[in-house]
Order: structure tokens, then sequence, then C-alpha cells
């Protein structure tokens, strides 16, 4: 869910919400509950949401979005709920994003992203879609991103990321993708 002043945004597996038919993701009056006239109609699921002014960002299982095929990352109109011109052709699910100005990290299940080899975490700027010099190099899947400053704290499946062995848990250098001191070794699945 991402909330922006009275409308919040959800994403996941439903068919009708807020009163009316929406798929996979709608946007909610938060006072009354029910769906405003936002309908990106993506023909899977939505996973993962940021919103940078009038921009939603989404990432999931979809290949079409907003009137256009977008594979498994887009950007919404949040007025109209039309895809804009970003497109990074992702090759697999996204299922967490993270914003920062006009970068957005990606982490998901792809192996190609914005014109770049990237293994399930990349950067991308939000103008051109296109992948930044950002490329830790994880060995597995991402659920969980959350920035702070410089700093890209990440959560999966992973055992290694920015060239350091580190379990589930981890923090990159938000520029350069290498991995930070940060290690807590969970023992289990850390999301």
């Amino acid at each position: 869910m991402v909330l922006s002043g009275t409308t919040l945004y959800v994403g996941g597996h439903f068919s009708t919400i807020g009163g009316q038919a929406r798929t996979y993701v709608a946007a909610l009056n938060t006072t009354t509950g029910l769906a405003n006239s936002f309908i990106p109609n993506p023909n899977s699921v939505v996973k993962t949401m940021a919103l940078s002014g009038t921009t939603l960002y989404v990432g999931g299982g979809f290949t079409s979005i907003g009137g256009q095929s977008r594979n498994f990352i887009a950007a919404l109109d949040t007025t109209s709920g039309l895809a804009t011109a970003f497109n990074p052709n992702a090759n697999n699910q996204v299922s967490t994003l993270a914003i920062d100005g006009t970068t957005l990290y990606v982490g998901g299940y792809f192996t190609n992203i914005g014109g770049q080899a990237r293994n399930r975490l990349a950067s991308l700027n939000t103008t051109t879609g296109l992948a930044t010099a950002f490329n830790p190099n994880a060995n597995n899947s991402f659920s969980a991103l959350t920035i702070n400053g410089s700093t890209l704290y990440v959560g999966g499946s992973f055992t290694t990321i920015g060239g350091e062995n580190r379990n589930r848990i981890a923090a990159v250098d938000a520029t350069s993708g290498l991995a930070t001191s940060f290690d807590p070794n969970p023992t289990g699945n850390s999301v």
C-alpha cells in the first residue's frame, strides 16, 4: 500500500474493491473506502508500489498495465491510470521497490532490467527507465528494500550480495552496490 493525502493505493490479488470492479490495483478514498476512477487494469498481480509526485511505480507479475505492454514493472499516472513512457522491461517478476529522488531501487527475481544484466537488484533512472551503474549482483531474490541516506537495506533469500557473504539481510552502498559491514546474519528467512 502507498498513501498519498486522502488516497490509498493498494495492490494484490483481488477483482473487486471499494464497491467497484478493480483487478490487482486500485485507489481508495481513505474516508469512505470507495474506489476512485484510477483503473490501470493489469493482467496479473501488483506486489509493490512506490510513489513520486503524480507517478505511481508498480511491480509484480503483470505483462500489461495502464493500456500498455509492460513486463513486471511500470510507472502510472495517478490521475488517468495510464502507463507512462517508463519501460525498464524486466525479464522476471519485481517484488519490492524503494524510491529516492530520481532513483528507483528494484528487487525481485529478474536477471535483466533497464537494458542491463542485473541479478535480482538494480537501480533505475526514473525518467529514462535505464539501469544505473549500481550492481550488487545478488545470488537470490528480494522481498524488502528501504533506503536511508546513502545506504540501501535489503531483505530476501540471497546469501551473497555486493561482493560479500550476507544471509538474507544486508546493507549496501546506494551508489556502488558494495556491501557495508552491517551483517546481522539471521538463521532463518528475514522477510
